[in-house]
């Protein structure tokens, strides 16, 4: 699920849309379920852009989120590429919502 915030706003829009199957296994072989439990990264750009990054994974008791403004956050090191490949997705759909 994609989630978009309204501007000026705390009201979220949920999106469902379907990722197709080469970039869901890309995406999830990205990802080091591990590292990302352990990353605590809470960086504020909506604090004066309005614009964050929060990524949330749950499944079963797991849930964790990080939230990032700039992808080249030096703090997601090793999870870089699964943010890229995360926001390459995101950038997909959201050409679908605009258009």
């Amino acid at each position: 699920m994609y989630l978009h915030q309204k501007k000026c706003t705390d009201d979220f829009i949920p999106e469902t849309l379907a990722t197709n199957s080469s970039d869901w296994s890309e995406l999830i072989s990205l990802l080091d379920i591990d590292k990302f439990n352990n990353l605590n990264l809470d960086e504020c750009g909506a604090c004066y852009d309005g614009t964050d990054f929060t990524v949330t994974i749950k499944q079963r008791s797991f849930n964790h989120s990080i939230r990032f403004d700039k992808l080249n956050e030096p703090k997601l090191g090793e999870l870089k590429p699964f943010a890229d490949k995360l926001i390459e997705i995101r950038n997909q759909y959201k050409k679908q919502f605009i258009e």
